[in-house]
């Protein structure tokens, strides 16, 4: 079983048949709506039936899921504001994968 953690919208990983499930953490509820609405072709991936949404902060989701993926994507790219916690070093002491 492959299980994928990402806080990005990104509509490459759906195209695998071997991922089983693909969660997507982003707290902006609000930019999903508008990625799917104005930008059909990037947000498509999410309309797939093993891609999870979830609207809440990306470090305070992987700290109840420990140790539950196989790969774990991170494409935030401003280590201010909101996204601050997915640049310290608790994040990645929280990313180790699966065993």
């Amino acid at each position: 079983t492959t299980e994928i953690y990402t806080l990005s919208l990104h509509d490459a990983l759906p195209i695998y048949p071997e991922i089983e499930e693909i969660d997507v953490v982003e707290p902006d509820e609000e930019l999903v709506e508008v990625c799917m609405k104005y930008f059909p072709d990037t947000a498509r991936g999410l309309n797939d039936k093993r891609v999870h949404i979830y609207h809440q902060d990306g470090l305070r989701f992987l700290r109840g899921r420990k140790g539950e993926y196989d790969i774990i994507i991170n494409d935030s790219t401003d280590p201010f504001g909101h996204t601050e916690g997915l640049f310290t070093k608790e994040f990645y002491g929280i990313s180790d994968l699966r065993e």
